[in-house]
């Protein structure tokens, strides 16, 4: 968000919170701009300085390390933390590993060759190296542009352009959860064998019952907690896999019910099943002190109306 605004939602909205992430969400206005411009500059500007020379080098690849630690606390990213953070770690030589680590100096040349020539090999590597990233940069630039600025309206050569790149799988505009979302709905399934009582199911890591505290899942991503996130965001049509999750659960799939936390139907499955759609939010200090609950939730409506077999 361009009013620096997005950390104000963040925390609570994201797929899998942390507890750390409720504390975090409770910081005063200010910081969560401040975050969102310093965040700006380590992932817009600090991937250049990894190419730079080794006293910008070093500090670069540490910061982006240290903000990938920082999401990590925040919240259940599976193993893409960890990615970025090892694609950081070629960057860092062997002195820095020898200096930091106290490692037994060892007999090699790299060091000393890297502090005399900036260890980019002899000029016909140097060449090839910058005509290679000259290409794939302005390539990654060509793919990205539309993304960044939606409302432009480009020309039917630039489609084709991107389309033709695209098919080489080089270069794409990947971006993890680059549209921030401002409400957190959530989808809490239910069942029943009147019809008028109605017990809610409980998954292991997703935000269900408001008084359990959010908790550190990563590096494992559990599937079905994190997909019922995207669930809750769009249309039931487009997501046929949620009503066929609820059938699974009427008819008491042993699969399926290893991935559930909480069955309130251990001896037979439920008559009936249906998927209720919650408004959450984080409890304030105050409302936390009071109640003990992390989470505050409302219900906004149907997700599935109540579903069951003809019997």
């Amino acid at each position: 968000m361009r009013n620096l605004t997005a950390l104000t939602f963040h925390y609570e909205t994201q797929p899998l919170p942390t507890w750390i992430g409720w504390w975090l969400h409770q910081l005063p206005g200010w910081f969560h701009r401040l975050s969102c411009a310093l965040m700006f500059a380590v992932e817009l500007g600090g991937p250049f300085l990894l190419f730079g020379p080794r006293w910008l080098r070093h500090p670069a690849a540490l910061v982006q390390i240290g903000l990938q630690a920082l999401i990590a606390l925040s919240g259940n990213y599976t193993f893409f933390n960890l990615l970025t953070a090892l694609l950081c770690l070629p960057f860092l030589d062997d002195g820095w590993w020898q200096r930091w680590l106290r490692m037994k100096q060892a007999e090699s040349a790299a060091a000393p060759c890297e502090r005399r020539s900036g260890g980019h090999g002899p000029p016909l590597q140097q060449t090839a190296l910058v005509a290679v990233s000259a290409v794939l940069f302005t390539l990654s630039l060509l793919v990205t542009l539309p993304s960044v600025f939606t409302g432009v309206r480009w020309p039917e050569w630039y489609g084709a352009v991107i389309r033709t790149v695209s098919a080489t799988r080089s270069v794409n505009s990947y971006g993890l959860f680059r549209v921030m979302t401002q409400t957190r709905p959530e989808i809490v399934i239910e069942g029943s064998d009147d019809g008028r009582e109605w017990k809610a199911y409980g998954f292991k890591w997703k935000p269900g019952d408001p008084a359990r505290r959010p908790a550190f899942v990563a590096p494992h991503q559990p599937r079905l907690d994190w997909q019922l996130w995207f669930a809750a965001l769009a249309h039931p049509r487009r997501e046929p896999w949620a009503h066929n999750l609820c059938i699974h659960l009427l008819n008491g799939t042993p699969e399926v019910l290893r991935l559930v936390g909480d069955n309130p139907f251990p001896q037979r499955p439920p008559r009936f099943v249906r998927a209720v759609l919650y408004e959450y939010r984080f409890t304030t200090p105050a409302e936390k002190a009071r109640s003990g609950y992390w989470w505050h939730r409302e219900p906004v409506d149907y997700y599935f109306p109540p579903l069951s077999h003809r019997r």
